[in-house]
């Protein structure tokens, strides 16, 4: 059990999104704007000291063009994001690639680079 996210309103992080691409040229999808500027992807730096965060990557596959909600995109949960995109019914998951991160140094420096230097863990309890 993770000491840092019971306190913590965060569920999900959206780390990127790239979305209505043609065939398998990743050129021709549009970026979702996720908050930081022109870097439509944040690297994983997990905050949590005490326990790993889990990272997913998945690729859906649909005809229809996503045409998402207006309003904010940081959602909590992932459910709520899928349903911030609108998706069309033809919309179905075709590959999914996951992994654990830990807490590290790097993820201090990335964090307070991005300007979220308040989720940066110590370095001392690193």
């Amino acid at each position: 059990s993770s000491q840092f996210w019971p306190d913590n309103k965060l569920k999900m992080f959206l780390h990127g999104t790239v979305m209505n691409v043609e065939g398998n040229d990743l050129s021709t999808g549009k970026v979702l704007d996720i908050g930081f500027g022109e870097n439509f992807y944040f690297a994983p730096a997990n905050p949590d000291t005490t326990a790993a965060n889990h990272y997913a990557f998945l690729l859906y596959e649909h005809e229809q063009v996503l045409q998402p909600s207006s309003g904010d995109v940081k959602k909590s949960t992932l459910s709520e994001y899928i349903q911030w995109l609108n998706v069309p019914s033809d919309f179905k998951l075709v590959a999914l690639n996951w992994f654990k991160g830990h807490s590290s140094v790097w993820a201090r420096v990335a964090l307070a680079a991005a300007g979220l230097g308040g989720f940066a863990p110590s370095c001392a309890k690193v």
